[in-house]
């Protein structure tokens, strides 16, 4: 069974004439599904999408400033799936996620401006993940799942990664030195195991009960601001700074 999905849309709109922004989004995304027998199967799916947005303000001549941004995001996904029996089934596969982040310049909007130009810069990096999970059903009224998945981040060059004064706020002042990496150079690895269970109790035909536990690892965020009258989301990787935060969720619920 083979999927074809693609999209894109472009928005522009402005403000009195003195704020304008435009924004695009293409994505496409190829998914084959193939069962070689009764109790396996395989999944494939390819990914590639952009996102990317610009904006000049006007509002304040002697500020004003243009900027632009773009994250491309590409990706891998695949997994088999193995069912010996009604009791049993078994997932196993692995995945790879290419991001590239153009952050865009800041620049003076108009020969008024005195704005200071400022590069936010690019930042890439390669998230990569392998998982296996099993479902059991001993008797009907009781499924049991549980799984692990390790992932893994890599932050890679080109980029210049500046070392700042301990305890003092991050800034041009207090950079006490900096190293310089050239494409495609491992700047930062972090990965770690990531752990999921859950089980299901089946009190009535159209009751039960359930409870899970799982770990995960957060290694893109996105910045939003709310003072903004549209929206002007950005995204941001883990570096060397801001290392990539671990959460842990505990459900119970009756259904």
């Amino acid at each position: 069974h083979l999927n074809v999905f693609g999209y894109y849309s472009y928005d522009f709109f402005n403000m009195n004439n003195l704020t304008n922004y435009s924004y695009t989004n293409k994505g496409g995304a190829i998914n084959h599904h193939h069962r070689f027998n009764p109790g396996l199967s395989s999944e494939l799916t390819l990914v590639a999408s952009s996102y990317d947005y610009s904006t000049t303000d006007n509002n304040a001549v002697s500020s004003a400033y243009s900027h632009g941004y773009k994250i491309n995001h590409n990706e891998m996904r695949f997994s088999l799936g193995w069912q010996p029996n009604e009791k049993h089934k078994l997932n196993f596969g692995g995945s790879a996620i290419n991001y590239k982040l153009d952050r865009g310049v800041v620049e003076p909007y108009g020969v008024e401006s005195k704005r200071q130009r400022l590069d936010l810069g690019n930042e890439n990096g390669i998230e990569a993940a392998l998982f296996v999970d099993e479902s059991y059903s001993p008797v009907y009224w009781l499924n049991i799942y549980a799984g692990v998945r390790f992932s893994s981040f890599r932050e890679l060059g080109p980029k210049t990664v500046y070392n700042y004064e301990k305890g003092a706020p991050k800034n041009e002042y207090t950079v006490v030195d900096s190293t310089s990496y050239g494409s495609g150079d491992v700047i930062n690895n972090y990965q770690g195991p990531e752990l999921r269970a859950s089980i299901d109790f089946k009190l009535t035909p159209e009751n039960s009960i359930k409870l899970s536990y799982m770990q995960m690892r957060q290694y893109l965020f996105m910045l939003s601001n709310t003072l903004a009258v549209a929206p002007g989301d950005q995204w941001k990787l883990s570096d060397s700074h801001i290392v990539p935060p671990k959460s842990y969720q505990y459900s119970i619920g009756y259904y």
